[in-house]
């Protein structure tokens, strides 16, 4: 799935938990997680600075998802992520303290789902 694709479907999720039809935005956000994963890692090693901003990011919307909080996912997926997919950065190997771990957990816990 290319960038803007991924970002399409995010807004399209967004939608859907805004107007609660959750059971489909779930489904969806199933759907995209893989290449979200992806795409956000690759932000992660960007920069220190990005690779921050990503793990609150990530960190929020592990909390949001488990407090089944469809706004805040809403919120993310709509406008905090997609900003964040579409920032440019030099791909280095600098990672955040920590992101080795909360990247897996992320993952594991909207597998589970």
């Amino acid at each position: 799935m290319e960038e803007l694709d991924l970002i399409k479907n995010m807004k399209q999720c967004a939608e859907m938990l805004y107007q609660n039809r959750e059971q489909e935005a779930y489904q969806m956000i199933h759907r995209i997680l893989p290449e979200m994963n992806q795409m956000l890692q690759k932000r992660m090693r960007s920069s220190n600075e990005m690779g921050e901003m990503v793990l609150s990011a990530l960190n929020e919307f592990v909390e949001d998802f488990q407090k089944k909080d469809n706004l805040g996912l809403a919120d993310l997926l709509g406008y905090t992520i997609p900003g964040m997919i579409r920032a440019c950065g030099v791909e280095e190997e600098n990672h955040p303290e920590g992101s080795e771990q909360i990247l897996p957990s992320y993952v594991r816990i909207m597998e589970k789902e």
